[in-house]
């Protein structure tokens, strides 16, 4: 009887060795403990995350999360006991050693006689073991139940120690092809890549000639509609020339005064000597009159702006330039070769990347977004400037290479492609740029 006890002892305390975790060890400690003592039920409070104990197992029940009566009472007296000054000692009671409000259900959920061993780590209580029967507990039970105390205890405060495996330690244990999986992805970071950004483009003209305002004035009238070819020589807008006649009016009553005085001193110039010293101030003035008629002239017919090559005549809207004052020199509108087209980007300062003379660029216009056209960057800024959205941006052109050209003014975005790099930094190149930003190195 005795070897087959000690038997049935050395192999509840190999798997009690053998355990994973502290919950497959609650429930060998609830379930197999019977071969070695009798009783009816178990139940096992293990070291919860939380610094105190929890519920782990219980005989012949599934562990389960959700709080049921039973377990509500055993909590109640599991906190009541932990507070008595034998809270750390095994030792067995009934339900004479519990307060009347805990007593009076014990009847329900527990036969006459209970037996708490608590399992302590460097003074500590970390578990705590109910076992319950409807006998007695013996001297020789007493002694059996130190016994497993002493396995149990070693066994909680060996899982409670046991560190989990570090990263690498589980990845070198792991199989080869997860091994073989890493070393792909580190290859794909070698990958060459081609940079790229996204930047706001606009379909422009190559060959264009601004017009502007010819002199300062106010516009009186536009020849030419918005976006309409013209030739060269042809009239595209005129200023306001109403002051300007009543100068040269001015001007012609001036010479005409001019003239008369002339005259006169002439035909006195015979018998008066002071008449003849006169002529040649008289000539100067007249002389300075007829040159100040020319230039109002000159200026008259400088007030009709007109093209100067063939192109289509492009400005916004007349009503936005009708009696607008304008400068000598102010911009007003442009007249560009349709056959000469290209595109105008405007690359964020935030997104820029290296280019060099001759990037290839896709550009993906709002109206035809499916069919996207190629270009050549011919032009790039070194200064940052500002984009027609208020954004800080490099200014940039290139060439179309498209045969299809589309209509100038319109407008979309475009795939700007750089230098060659590894998908590693293409991948990474804007988290680094931040961090460095952020931490100043």
């Amino acid at each position: 009887m005795a070897e087959s006890v000690l038997s049935v002892l050395l192999t509840l305390n190999q798997r009690l060795i053998q355990a994973e975790n502290l919950q497959e060890l609650g429930f060998i400690i609830a379930n197999d403990t019977w071969q070695v003592i009798k009783f009816r039920q178990a139940s096992v409070y293990l070291a919860s995350g939380g610094g105190g104990v929890k519920l782990k197992a219980v005989t012949g029940l599934t562990p389960t999360k959700e709080a049921t009566p039973f377990t509500l009472w055993l909590d109640r007296v599991q906190k009541h006991l932990m507070k008595t000054s034998a809270s750390e000692l095994a030792k067995a009671f009934t339900k004479a050693d519990i307060p009347a409000d805990l007593a009076s259900g014990w009847g329900e959920w527990w036969p006459e006689f209970a037996y708490r061993i608590p399992l302590k780590k460097a003074k500590k209580v970390v578990g705590v073991v109910f076992l319950v029967r409807e006998s007695r507990w013996t001297e020789s039970d007493e002694q059996l139940v130190n016994l497993l105390a002493e396995q149990w205890q070693y066994c909680v405060n060996a899982l409670i120690d046991r560190k989990k495996p570090s990263l690498i330690s589980r990845v070198s244990e792991s199989k080869p092809l997860v091994w073989l999986g890493i070393a792909a992805i580190i290859g794909c970071g070698f990958i060459p890549v081609r940079l790229s950004a996204i930047a706001e483009a606009e379909i422009i003209s190559l060959n264009s000639v601004v017009v502007s305002a010819p002199s300062a004035g106010v516009i009186e009238r536009f020849y030419v509609e918005p976006n309409v070819p013209v030739q060269q020589g042809d009239a595209l807008f005129e200023l306001d020339k109403q002051d300007l006649q009543n100068e040269i009016e001015v001007a012609k009553q001036t010479i005409e005064i001019a003239k008369a005085e002339l005259h006169r001193a002439q035909q006195q110039s015979f018998n008066d000597p002071q008449s003849k010293a006169q002529l040649a101030s008289l000539r100067g003035k007249l002389r300075e009159q007829e040159l100040n008629l020319a230039s109002l002239n000159d200026l008259s017919s400088r007030m009709v702006a007109r093209a100067t090559r063939d192109g289509l005549f492009i400005y916004s809207d007349k009503n936005d330039w009708l009696g607008k004052p304008v400068v000598t020199g102010e911009r007003v509108a442009e007249v560009a070769d349709e056959t000469a087209l290209g595109v105008a980007l405007w690359l964020p300062a935030n997104d820029a990347i290296n280019l060099a003379q001759g990037a290839d660029v896709r550009i993906f216009l709002q109206v035809d977004p499916l069919n996207p056209i190629d270009a050549q960057v011919t032009q790039t800024s070194y200064q940052v400037g500002q984009s027609p959205d208020g954004i800080a941006a490099y200014y940039l052109r290139g060439e179309l290479n498209s045969e299809h050209l589309p209509r100038i003014g319109l407008r979309g975005v475009a795939k700007i492609y750089g230098e060659e790099r590894s998908l590693a930094f293409w991948m990474f190149r804007r988290p680094i740029g931040g961090v460095r930003q952020w931490l100043g190195l």
